[in-house]
């Protein structure tokens, strides 16, 4: 009797509610699921297509860095907060930014009122980063700048500078800038930014100069994490992902960039969501299809070239505010993922995020989980400890599988180009049908109770009120940062500053590298908001 044989009898002799639980997919796996090669597919770690990990040692050698995010009231105190992750023992620190900044604006923008350092760090001007890294060893300590959108190119601009200043040279400056303009477009469509084929050219701009002058620095962090928060499915993650970094690949060729010299500085950022297998083998075959887009398609001879660097962060749609202390499990949970499925980097997010911005302690305890991991858990002793399961290869084989379909629908559209592919998606609405689609789909399973969320839908509390300590930002805030803002304008040489600002309109214009002439606008005493307004002249702005 054949495997398959013997599956088909057994399976009939399974409970009715067990057989038919998830149609989808089988309840148990055979080696005839998996058609995977395994000098092909898998190989082994540190070794083409990277399916296993990307280094041969991976966390056997060293456990992944293990970063926490900060971002909120001025420079000063997410400075504290930095030092706090340090002596927690973070090797790295993320910063998110607040809306305005995001947005272009600087805090004293009349839109930007109410909204300053609520939601993560303002940036306004070179002194602003000269405080966030103020004794921060950045030749030990790796700084994420988590800029998307019009904020980014002038925050790389003003973190350089300021690192300079600061007696850093750039080619050992580490760090890495999101620079992710393309999953905004696809998931944000209502949002106000630059119109996409220039904020495309700005990417690409970042990796050139990146290339040339900072190489151990990482000029964009490829995502497609925010259409996840907002509904897409792991398969459509994954293909959006490869799309986006595809397209950032084929932008900065053309920009004249090598391949071979800026393929090793590409790296991804991708989110942890509930389903502990299904986000294992995400990471999996991200890897494996990178490493072959980058061989086959661009035609990269450098092997470091081929290598999916990601980061994983937990999805912040899967905490909930009720019960907030399951989200210690959640992030338990999803950590384990990330770390089986092989991640350069890892943010556990604090169990109150979904209600304010996290505590000291809530820090802590989300900094311990990975810790714990590391040094309680075992999971570092063995690479790629759960490589060879049936279900986790034949899932791995399935979630490429339907990344490529969709991938090879933009490749249509495009005609070849993926630029042109996922443009032509942004333009007919493709990426927002979709999210939407699923994240209805979402909805309704947990409002008929097809999925449960403890807490949520399933083993309620109605008298639960839990008392926790919030971080609250006031408004006093605000006022020092517009402050602050005002003493910068009024100190610098405004004849200066409107040169500089006129180049950055003029190179806008063009086709040469934007980064070098909005760096020398920074370093005249340019903000934030005078630079990103003197690109929206220029490019023009897109509103879906």
């Amino acid at each position: 009797m054949t495997i398959e044989e013997q599956r088909r009898r057994w399976h009939g002799e399974l409970p009715p509610r067990t057989r038919q639980r998830d149609r989808q997919q089988s309840v148990l796996y055979t080696p005839d699921d998996v058609g995977t090669d395994y000098q092909r597919d898998l190989s082994f770690p540190g070794e083409y297509p990277f399916t296993r990990g990307i280094y041969p040692g991976m966390y056997a050698e060293r456990p992944w860095r293990m970063i926490q995010q900060a971002g909120y009231g001025t420079s000063d105190q997410t400075n504290d907060r930095f030092k706090f992750f340090i002596q927690e023992g973070a090797e790295s620190a993320s910063v998110t930014f607040d809306m305005p900044t995001v947005r272009g604006l600087d805090s004293d923008h009349p839109m930007a009122e109410g909204e300053v350092g609520q939601v993560g760090q303002p940036i306004d001007t070179l002194d602003d980063l000269h405080r966030l890294i103020d004794g921060v060893p950045l030749e030990k300590v790796h700084i994420a700048l988590l800029a998307s959108h019009q904020g980014a190119p002038a925050i790389f601009a003003m973190f350089v500078e300021a690192a300079v200043q600061a007696g850093y040279p750039p080619e050992v400056l580490r760090g890495t800038i999101q620079n992710e303009f393309l999953s905004f477009y696809q998931a944000l469509p209502r949002s106000t930014a630059y119109e996409p084929r220039s904020a495309v050219r700005l990417v690409a701009d970042t990796i050139a100069y990146c290339q040339e002058h900072l190489p151990a620095f990482i000029p964009v962090n490829v995502t497609a994490e925010i259409a996840r928060e907002l509904g897409a499915t792991a398969t459509q993650e994954l293909a959006f992902t490869m799309a986006n970094g595809m397209a950032y690949v084929e932008a900065a060729i053309a920009k004249g960039a090598d391949v071979d010299r800026f393929g090793p500085q590409i790296a991804f950022y991708m989110g942890v969501h509930n389903d502990f297998f299904e986000e294992v083998a995400k990471y999996r075959a991200a890897r494996r299809m990178w490493a072959r887009v980058m061989r086959e398609r661009f035609k990269a001879s450098n092997p470091k070239a081929w290598r999916f660097r990601v980061h994983a962060q937990q999805n912040a749609s899967t905490a909930t505010a009720q019960q907030p202390h399951n989200n210690i499990i959640r992030g338990t949970v999803q950590a384990m993922a990330a770390v089986l499925g092989g991640v350069q980097s890892l943010d556990v997010n604090p169990f109150d995020e979904a209600l304010a911005i996290p505590t000291e302690e809530s820090n802590r305890i989300a900094l311990r989980t990975q810790q714990i991991l590391a040094h309680e858990s075992g999971v570092t002793d063995v690479i790629d400890p759960m490589g060879g399961s049936y279900y986790l290869e034949s899932l791995t084989d399935r979630l490429e599988a339907g990344a490529q379909d969709i991938l090879g629908q933009l490749e249509t559209w495009g005609e070849g180009s993926m630029v042109a592919g996922v443009l032509h998606g942004i333009d007919s609405g493709y990426f927002e049908d979709v999210i939407t689609e699923e994240a209805y789909r979402h909805q309704v399973a947990v409002e008929a109770r097809e999925k449960i969320v403890v807490g949520v839908n399933k083993y309620v509390n109605e008298d639960e009120d839990p008392e926790l300590e919030l971080t609250v930002v006031g408004l006093e805030l605000e006022a020092l940062q517009k402050q602050r803002l005002a003493a910068w304008k009024a100190a610098r040489d405004d004849d200066l500053v409107g040169r500089e600002l006129a180049r950055v309109a003029e190179v806008a214009k063009g086709e040469d590298n934007l980064i070098p002439a909005i760096r020398e606008a920074v370093r005249a005493g340019a903000t934030l908001g005078e630079i990103c307004e003197v690109l929206r002249q220029s490019f023009g702005l897109w509103r879906g």
